[in-house]
């Protein structure tokens, strides 16, 4: 968050209500940027960032929703300035959720099928 923010040159409340608001998550942000993903993904503190977390390379979507309120707990007792800005904005609640899908798919590799409808 902290790196995205200091690109744009805001600050990380400002710059996560812009994320909900718009509507852009991380995984999204790494889909429009491969470059700067596999750059991300090939340092090593992300890498043993990933191999901490590869329990939770095969968990459900489900399994994610489930656990939402877990996880933002842990964010209210590390980062309550975003929680607030999370519980205060609308669609934030969803965003949170499709933010953890995605990072998971971003750390883990997991392909997502998208399906054009005419």
């Amino acid at each position: 968050m902290d790196g995205v923010c200091l690109v744009w040159g805001v600050s990380p409340v400002d710059g996560l209500r812009i994320l909900i608001e718009e509507g852009t998550t991380f995984g999204s942000i790494a889909k429009n940027n491969p470059e700067a993903l596999a750059e991300l993904i090939s340092q090593p503190e992300i890498q043993v960032i990933v191999a901490i977390a590869s329990p939770l390379r095969d968990v459900s979507d489900e399994w994610i929703q489930e656990k939402m309120d877990i996880l933002f707990d842990v964010m209210v007792d590390i980062r309550p300035e975003l929680a607030r800005v999370i519980v205060e904005t609308p669609g934030g609640s969803e965003w949170f959720s499709n933010s953890l899908k995605g990072l998971r798919n971003v750390l883990f590799g997991k392909p997502t099928l998208y399906r054009e409808t005419p």
